[in-house]
């Protein structure tokens, strides 16, 4: 029996397995911050290692390019012996045994038809024999992704640091600011016309986002951490220059996969590839050169890969997130392909309260211990909630869930005639 999903359903899935691998991402990676191991000169140390957390986010981006290849010849050995089959027999049924092998390829690989949109063999056999890059050579396609590779480590960068300055559900909360830069930078790179509900909706957001800065602020200073205030306001002017960054990312891997129709998995195992290069040769040398409280440096490069590795629950929380990132990274560049930028900007938001919800319960399971992870409940996180909520409403309205964002503006989409009233 073969899978009869339909476009609607699949995005959705997408969305959800988008949601669900980024809270586990955000989740494993502060976790990972506040646990100790022992470090290379035999002590106990506290694994707040930002730049080496970067080097395995894009290690799990870099596994999407080798999953890319595999998936590629066996599309081809399948396709190759579907045409072998075909040459076998009549014309007809030839044509009905590789009409047959090639579904199999589609269905093995994600199918999206429905009964009523059947793609014909031609289109398929096609798609098999497609340039990885699509229609863009290939040393244009490096240049592309190396463009892209800075942009990604210029935002990782200002995350991993900020996630040891803020809690992960404040870091990931502030992230809804993507949306904003994604709207307003599709306006000249992608020439995109704005409903007005749109431009409502990233008000709303940004109001969110504002509420949410304050209650953790606040939220830090209530807990006693008074020494930390100036160090939580860099934190989120880190992830509000990260989210520029992020989005004018977003903005460029959605006009290149859907103008050269390239796969998503190439894009991003390309992207972490290059990143990955970047983060060992360049990023981690650097700070370990820089002067600082971590043994002498800003990071202390040998240090922190000795720790990553020697010390097991620290390595399962890196191994976690490496996974983690490989799906939530393939599923939003997916969603860019199908979608928009900003709807993958939009999907990401949503994650939050799995975050928040995983960090309490994770803080009153372990609150027995000597240092607890995750993060407690305050009166102030009833402002955070506040600040979600009116996040989703902002997320409501751009998206014109169920003529909701019309409503809120009194309008009709562009180019439509306005009701008279009856």
């Amino acid at each position: 029996m073969r899978c009869s999903v339909s476009p609607r359903h699949h995005t959705l899935l997408l969305a959800t397995a988008m949601i669900i691998a980024g809270a586990f991402s955000t989740v494993s990676r502060n976790v990972s911050c506040q646990m100790e191991g022992d470090n290379i000169y035999g002590q106990r140390e506290l694994y707040d290692k930002a730049w080496v957390a970067a080097f395995f986010m894009f290690l799990g981006e870099t596994i999407c390019l080798a999953i890319f290849y595999i998936k590629r010849c066996t599309t081809r050995r399948r396709a190759s012996a579907a045409s072998l089959g075909a040459t076998a027999g009549s014309a007809a049924d030839s044509e009905q045994r590789s009409t047959a092998a090639l579904n199999d390829v589609i269905h093995d690989f994600g199918c999206v038809e429905t009964a009523g949109s059947p793609r014909s063999t031609q289109m398929v056999a096609e798609d098999v024999r497609k340039a990885a890059t699509g229609s863009l050579p290939y040393w244009k396609f490096v240049l592309a992704a190396i463009g892209l590779t800075v942009l990604d480590l210029m935002q990782t960068s200002a995350f991993n640091v900020a996630m040891v300055c803020v809690p992960a559900s404040a870091v990931q909360i502030f992230g809804g600011l993507t949306i904003v830069f994604c709207l307003v930078l599709a306006i000249p790179l992608l020439r995109r016309k704005l409903e007005r509900w749109e431009i409502m909706g990233v008000c709303f957001t940004f109001l969110g986002v504002a509420l949410a800065g304050v209650a953790t602020t606040v939220q830090r200073q209530h807990l006693e951490e008074y020494e930390n205030a100036p160090k939580t306001i860099v934190g989120v002017l880190l992830v509000v220059a990260g989210q520029h960054f992020s989005g004018t990312q977003y903005i460029m891997e959605e006009r290149l996969v859907k103008s050269q129709g390239i796969d998503p998995l190439m894009v991003l195992g390309w992207e972490g590839v290059c990143d990955v290069i970047l983060s060992l040769c360049v990023a981690c040398p650097l700070a370990h050169v820089i002067p600082g409280s971590d043994h002498g440096s800003l990071e202390n490069y040998a240090n922190s890969l000795y720790m990553s590795f020697a010390n097991g629950h620290i390595l399962a929380m890196n191994a976690l997130y490496v996974l983690s990132i490989l799906f939530f990274g393939w599923s939003g560049v997916t969603v860019e392909k199908l979608l928009t930028s900003t709807h993958r900007s939009l999907f990401g938001s949503l994650r939050s309260p799995l975050i928040r919800v995983a960090m309490v319960i994770m803080y009153y399971s372990t609150r027995g211990h000597s240092r607890p992870y995750g993060e407690p409940l305050t009166l102030y996180s009833l402002l955070e909630l506040f600040g979600f909520g009116v996040m989703i409403l902002g997320v409501m309205i751009h998206n014109d869930v169920r003529g909701f964002g019309a409503k809120a503006t009194c309008r009709g989409r562009r180019g439509e005639e306005p009701k008279s009233p009856s």
